[in-house]
């Protein structure tokens, strides 16, 4: 136990304490399918013109947040920059499996509000958007689906804090590509480099295990994380004496000295 606590990596460290401690229980990963956060994109036939539209939503408790964005494939010279900027949607709204939100855009010094309702599908939004129009509400459908993390944005080195009743600790994670699949390493400080297995993406989430290991001492833990931009969050989870224990994690992308711009000499 003294070489446990001298330097075991944070995370067998925290779940040995937790167990034999008794310290509050750490509720499990929301399921992914009961959750609208995350980045949604669909196409829609406009006039007979294909529009692209791109919805960014964070849920806190029954609110949702987030911004919205319509992609114009080809739009005139004259077409106002505006609108393909990102707006906030407003009044959002996450009620069981129904969301509702508005968009609101201004043109020519007049705004345009779009009412949006929908229910959440596993990795799809199916509902129906209203527009006003000359004082005439114009009713279609939109069906989004969730957007995919793509590897690119995956490889490379991340430092993560894992937060455990003892406070955080800091570890290190290396991801590759080997041939079309990705791969990676988890530098531990108490068990060295050990390989991850089974790395995957689903939709917006990064999965993937490490098994560590010492002398007669050995763990499996696996991570369900969300990477976005530079930053990640997730869970990691593991089993201590039987009992299945989560722990929060988070972390950032580390910059390599390619990233890092050159100083003006």
């Amino acid at each position: 136990m003294k070489v446990l606590l001298a330097g075991i990596c944070g995370l067998v460290l925290s779940s040995i304490m937790y167990a034999q401690e008794g310290t509050q229980e750490v509720a499990a990963t929301t399921s992914k399918s009961s959750d609208p956060s995350g980045k949604w994109t669909w196409t829609q036939d406009m006039r007979g013109n294909k529009l692209s539209f791109e919805l960014v939503l964070a849920k806190k408790d029954d609110a949702l947040t987030g911004t919205f964005k319509s992609i114009f494939p080809n739009p005139p010279e004259n077409f106002p920059a505006g609108m393909s900027e990102p707006v906030k949607i407003e009044d959002g709204k996450y009620d069981g499996d129904k969301i509702t939100f508005k968009v609101i855009r201004s043109f020519n010094g007049n705004e345009f509000a779009t009412r949006f309702a929908g229910t959440l599908k596993g990795d799809q939004i199916v509902g129906t958007r209203t527009a006003n129009f000359g004082g005439d509400d114009r009713e279609s459908e939109w069906i989004a689906k969730r957007a995919g993390l793509t590897a690119a944005e995956v490889v490379g080195d991340w430092k993560i804090l894992i937060n455990t009743p003892n406070g955080e600790i800091e570890e290190k994670l290396s991801f590759t590509m080997d041939g079309d699949e990705l791969a990676g390493v988890f530098h531990s400080s108490f068990f060295g480099d050990s390989k991850l297995k089974d790395v995957k993406i689903e939709g917006d989430r990064l999965l993937f295990g490490v098994e560590f290991s010492n002398n007669d001492f050995s763990m499996d833990i696996d991570y369900d994380t969300k990477p976005e931009g530079d930053k990640i969050t997730g869970k990691a989870s593991f089993e201590v004496n039987g009992e299945e224990n989560n722990i929060d994690v988070k972390g950032s992308k580390v910059e390599t000295k390619a990233d890092t711009p050159k100083a003006a000499e």
